[in-house]
């Protein structure tokens, strides 16, 4: 009750003294998850990280230790303990090549490798997320942000923006059509292709309810404006 309520330190509080003293007992598995759960969302990252290796340790065979491995390689990766995540989470992806937790586990080792400055490695784990068809709207729509914001950070503008463009046909969800404009937009900004930009970015500003986001977006589309002296 506590952790669906966001009292997770209190939730955390509550959870110690139960996976501790009872680890062998049906709620010792449990309590040890969702103590590692509430952590993270407290902000200790470092108990979560311990939390959920000690799960995996003493608990192998139980149902949920391929998604306590996604959380701890996660956990891990917020760390910058990048390496080591990579290890976690190859397990999941390798033991069984497809379906949702082997997808989020290639796509979060991915982005290992992109935020480790390995983009050729990176990418590669990405390919077959791009190219599969049956993956679900939300990860697409990371996976795409993540290789789009990689292809255009090395000078490939046309790729990055191919990849945006396609996602953008393929979801039906409008909050994840926003993401990938948004992402349009940037990219476009970023390249200073501003009359490319300018009607995505008032389309966009037109039709988001996040007033901040938009705000931040039309913003950096005057910035652009300014500096070629389209003063109006």
């Amino acid at each position: 009750v506590l952790y669906h309520q966001s009292q997770y330190v209190e939730a955390s509080v509550l959870l110690q003294p139960l996976h501790n003293t009872w680890p062998e007992s049906s709620l010792g598995g449990p309590a040890l998850r969702l103590f590692g759960l509430a952590s993270i969302k407290s902000g200790n990252v470092q108990g979560a990280v311990a939390a959920f290796e000690t799960f995996s340790r003493r608990y192998p065979e139980s149902g949920e230790a391929s998604l306590n491995r996604l959380d701890w390689g996660k956990a891990l990766i917020f760390q910058e303990k990048l390496k080591e995540a990579i290890s976690v989470l190859q397990p999941i992806m390798l033991d069984s090549e497809t379906g949702p937790l082997a997808n989020e586990a290639r796509y979060w080792i991915g982005k290992a490798h992109l935020q480790g400055k390995e983009s050729d490695q990176g990418l590669a784990v990405l390919a077959p997320l791009l190219e599969d068809d049956d993956i679900a709207d939300d990860l697409r729509v990371k996976v795409v942000l993540a290789a789009s914001r990689e292809v255009a950070q090395a000078g490939d503008v046309n790729r990055a923006l191919a990849l945006l463009s396609t996602a953008l046909e393929d979801v039906h969800s409008s909050d994840t059509k926003r993401e990938l404009i948004h992402a349009l937009c940037d990219v476009l900004l970023d390249a200073g292709r501003i009359d490319d930009a300018t009607p995505l970015v008032k389309d966009y500003v037109t039709s988001n309810p996040d007033a901040v986001t938009a705000a931040e977006l039309q913003l950096r589309l005057g910035d652009a404006l300014l500096e070629i002296e389209q003063y109006e």
